[in-house]
């Protein structure tokens, strides 16, 4: 009898061991999968973090653009600005101003 507790003992022993072992192989393969996981999930939290910049930048432009069409729209409207295109493209003559050509 004492022969089979002996025996009995071992396998609890080693089959404890094994368990022990199994658990700890788990644990380990489960903390490598996180660290592989957390480090993903920080590149993508840093790519879309510098997108997030780039589309700041390009809002902040466009809020520029913007703020100088509305500046445009109410300058059009004035008669200094229609004039200022009548002399620079059409090439008209204010009524105040005298023309002298060059002979040739």
């Amino acid at each position: 009898m004492a022969a089979r507790k002996k025996k009995r003992k071992r396998r609890i022993r080693i089959g404890s061991r094994l368990t022990v072992g199994g658990i700890s192989a788990v644990l380990i393969i489960l903390a490598a999968v996180m660290m592989i996981q957390t480090y993903n999930q920080s590149q993508i939290y840093n790519t879309y973090k510098e997108r997030d910049q780039e589309l700041q930048k390009m809002s902040e432009a466009e809020s520029e653009r913007t703020n100088e069409i509305e500046e445009l729209k109410e300058k059009v409207n004035t008669d200094e600005y229609i004039e200022e295109i009548a002399i620079e493209k059409l090439g008209l003559v204010p009524k105040d101003e005298i023309i002298f050509e060059e002979e040739n």
